[in-house]
């Protein structure tokens, strides 16, 4: 089924349009008349066109305000918030209100901006702290491997000059000094065994009653008590005050007659 659309007759001053267009045309003193009306309609029709362009642009001007209150009202709150968590913000209350909502929301978007760059800039300086120590870490540990090395070429230098002191054939590990982490500890006890060897067969020269002992499996605690009271009973003897290597004497009365002997020598 067509529907069909109903067509409205267009009417003015009580006639339709073609009845208007011939009265116009036809009758001078109508047309005459008509043309004074329709200059007051003409007239109306302004006055009403300024009154709704009036009415809707205090609306928009109502709605733009409503909004600006609203986001200012949002800006404050905002604000308050950074001036709580920071109290060196500056910005007073009334500013707030007196500034415009545009320099606002810069403000708010530049603290912001500020705030950022300054937790970067604080971890940035953590990183460079945590690199600087990082830095200065492998620095000493570098010192300390260099140390180490010129260490263990001393050792090396030693244990080779003191090969013909002892009655066995001394380690090297001329192989071994590049690698300090490793052999380091292992060298120094090394060193420091042999070294006691050979100051035990320097000392006993001078000391009376030194027990008969094996170089090679003399244990290291054993060896380090006989040297502690080879040395001192060494010394007691260039201070004229000899005494057997059999005393009894504890070594801090060895030492403590060390003292005396030094002291009457002063004397």
């Amino acid at each position: 089924m067509e529907l069909k659309r109903e067509v409205v007759e267009v009417s003015a001053f009580g006639y339709d349009k073609n009845e208007l267009l011939e009265k116009l045309k036809t009758e001078r003193k109508f047309s005459a008349e008509f043309m004074e009306q329709f200059q007051v309609v003409v007239e109306l029709v302004k006055e009403y066109q300024n009154h709704t362009k009036n009415e809707e642009k205090t609306a928009r001007a109502l709605v733009k305000e409503e909004k600006e209150s609203a986001e200012r009202a949002r800006l404050r709150e905002v604000i308050e918030k950074i001036r709580e968590n920071d109290p060196k913000m500056v910005l007073e209350p009334e500013s707030i209100e007196e500034s415009s909502i545009k320099n606002l929301k810069k403000w708010v978007k530049d603290y912001r901006a500020s705030v950022k760059a300054a937790k970067e800039a604080e971890k940035q300086a953590k990183l460079d702290a945590k690199e600087a120590k990082e830095a200065a870490k492998q620095a000493k540990l570098t010192a300390k491997r260099e140390k180490q090395i010129a260490q263990m070429e001393k050792m090396e230098a030693d244990l080779k000059k003191w090969n013909d002191k002892v009655e066995f054939e001394v380690l090297s590990f001329i192989g071994k000094l590049e690698k300090p982490d490793d052999h380091f500890k292992e060298m120094k006890a090394y060193h420091t065994r042999i070294k006691f060897l050979v100051q035990i067969a320097k000392f006993t020269e001078n000391v009376e009653g030194v027990p008969e002992y094996n170089e090679e499996t003399i244990e290291d605690g054993d060896l380090k008590e006989m040297h502690s009271r080879c040395k001192i009973l060494n010394q007691l003897t260039k201070l004229d005050n000899p005494i057997d290597y059999g005393t009894e004497m504890t070594i801090e009365a060895l030492k403590e007659a060390v003292v005396s002997a030094k002291t009457a020598v002063a004397n």
